[in-house]
């Protein structure tokens, strides 16, 4: 079956630098109207990058466990609620 839906794991990524997973994000942004599903637990994530995961509008599944998240940057992912669940 063919599928135009996305999911991006950034297992790989894990340990890397917050500017790393910044530039990851920043070349999946050209897709994010396909990406469903984003799992960037343990990632050092970095308030730019939470900008970008929040322009993500199509996603219905975010996984962040392990990240350094605060609620500064949670609050920017407040837009991403409606098509969660």
């Amino acid at each position: 079956m063919d599928s135009n839906v996305l999911k991006a794991s950034f297992v790989m990524l894990q340990q890397r630098p917050a500017n790393e997973i910044f530039s990851v994000l920043g070349k999946l942004a050209a897709l994010k109207k396909q990406l469903y599903r984003l799992d960037i637990s343990n990632c050092q994530l970095s308030s730019a990058s939470i900008k970008i995961i929040a322009d993500f509008s199509m996603l219905t599944k975010l996984e962040m466990q392990r990240t350094n998240l605060t609620n500064e940057m949670l609050s920017a992912l407040i837009s991403l609620q409606q098509g969660m669940y």
